[in-house]
């Protein structure tokens, strides 16, 4: 198959779509690894879950046609479709379900949504071949969103092992090739249960981390949409038919990510006079021409529950300064930010640089690979990184002292606590804007902006998304016209 892979793109085109990713993913197991990239490639098309979010946000049927929640939001039954088989011919059975979810309990915090989820789940009951039901310790209002997201997709247990480097599941496509951390290939899965709805036959996944080859890329013709451009790359495609420009809404959220383990870092003075030191306005002028929200806390815009906290730490810079003088802090102070290759956080980076240095804070600047990123950032090995997180309502994060921020909060950990187990919407809102303004309070990170989503489309692809509750890209939905 992989040698007639490329005649088979070239010669028809109109059954094809290439898709170009800024990252490429480390491991392709979905239930295992920190990188959205994997959810991006994988979810939906080859992986799926008991439920999905559709474009808007909204809860639909996935590996599940319908459930059922009892009174008190602790027991969730879900039946099963009857007409679902995993890629090695395997039948999805209750069995397999169990297994998939005590599999990802079993992971613990390898596992995304453990602390949001998994953790959660006190035990999973085959009731029969098609109906199995979870109980939860306690409820949590965001359960069915929690199993729409890519970490807790269905895996068989014959298929585990080789998950990171050779996904089976249920979905439309399933997986043919990976080459060298470049390509991705998918193609149509024919025993797919809808298979008559599905209209590409095959997906390359191309990963180009510099914005400039990107651009080259889409001219070229060797990829046909551009997923999350920075706004300065996209102006030139406005105004051009050979392409669409997309933009919508996501739940991101941009961050210069601090780690507060460290000296001095680990003051909250520290951390405020960073909060003060960026003016949020002008970073999205300068790099995103404005294509975003500013924020001030862990919460993106477009979420229920979202407040406006930016008046916490407004730009002013002789109020930084002073935080500093009251910290005892000796300048100039020199810090390392770590940038990941995507094109966000290159053209954020450099004005990050130049607001620090207003305030005696001297950075070097390094630019490790993805995989780097991973190894040193994301093990707590870091002072400052300029990062986009993708998942919806994952303030959970911050309950874990050991995540790379290094944030240890009784206090916030009792808010997410009261938060989960309450039924009540009022309450629940209230809760929740108590989570985004502890967080705040404690500078835990300078929150920057939620973006807009620009995607570049080549003309006749339709069905693409515009808005991402999720980050996922669900090619059963797109055709070329």
């Amino acid at each position: 198959m992989g040698t007639n892979l490329p005649a088979l793109a070239s010669a028809n085109n109109k059954n094809t779509v290439r898709i170009g990713l800024s990252l490429a993913p480390t491991s392709l197991d979905p239930t295992s690894t920190a990188s959205m990239v994997v959810a991006e490639v994988f979810h939906y098309n080859v992986m799926e879950g008991l439920v999905q979010l559709d474009e808007h946000g909204v809860v639909r049927p996935g590996l599940a046609k319908k459930w059922d929640i009892s009174d008190d939001g602790k027991k969730y039954v879900f039946h099963l479709r009857p007409d679902v088989f995993f890629h090695n011919g395997k039948p999805l059975t209750a069995s397999v379900v169990k297994y998939s979810l005590e599999r990802a309990i079993a992971l613990k915090e390898q596992n995304k949504l453990y602390a949001a989820l998994f953790n959660r789940i006190e035990k999973v009951s085959v009731i029969d071949d098609g109906t199995v039901s979870i109980h939860f310790t306690h409820p949590d209002p965001l359960t069915l969103s929690r199993l729409a997201e890519s970490p807790a997709v269905i895996v068989h247990p014959e298929a585990a092992d080789q998950l990171a480097k050779h996904p089976i599941g249920t979905g439309p496509f399933q997986f043919v090739d990976h080459q060298n951390q470049e390509k991705i290939t998918l193609e149509k899965a024919t025993d797919f249960r809808e298979a008559d709805s599905v209209q590409i036959d095959l997906i390359e996944y191309h990963f180009i981390p510099s914005p400039e080859e990107q651009v080259k890329a889409i001219k070229s013709s060797k990829v046909d949409l551009l997923f999350h451009m920075t706004a300065l790359n996209t102006k030139e495609f406005e105004r051009n038919n050979q392409y669409e420009v997309l933009r919508g809404n996501s739940t991101s959220k941009v961050l210069l990510a601090i780690n507060n383990k460290k000296e001095p870092l680990n003051h909250l003075k520290v951390r405020q006079a960073l909060s003060h030191a960026i003016d949020r306005e002008a970073l999205l002028r300068a790099a995103f021409l404005s294509y975003g929200r500013a924020i001030g806390s862990h919460y993106a815009v477009s979420e229920s529950g979202y407040i406006d906290l930016t008046n916490v730490y407004p730009f002013d810079i002789e109020r930084a300064k002073h935080l500093l003088a009251e910290a005892n802090v000796e300048l100039p102070l020199t810090l390392n930010l770590s940038l990941p290759p995507t094109p966000y956080a290159l053209a954020g980076g450099p004005i990050i640089v130049s607001a620090l240095k207003e305030i005696g804070v001297n950075i070097n600047l390094l630019t490790p690979s993805w995989e780097e990123w991973l190894s040193t950032v994301f093990k707590g090995d870091f002072d400052l990184s300029l990062i986009l997180h993708a998942e919806p309502a994952d303030y959970h994060i911050y309950t874990d002292p050991n995540y790379y921020f290094g944030y240890d909060s009784p206090e916030y950990n009792q808010l997410v606590e009261q938060y989960s187990q309450n039924n009540n919407p009022r309450v629940q809102r209230q809760i929740i804007q108590k989570i985004q303004r502890k967080l705040a309070d404690d500078a835990v990170n300078v929150w920057l902006f939620t973006p807009e989503i620009a995607t570049v489309v080549r003309h006749g692809l339709k069905g693409v998304w515009m808005h991402y509750p999720t980050f996922a890209h669900p090619v059963q939905q797109m055709y070329w016209q």
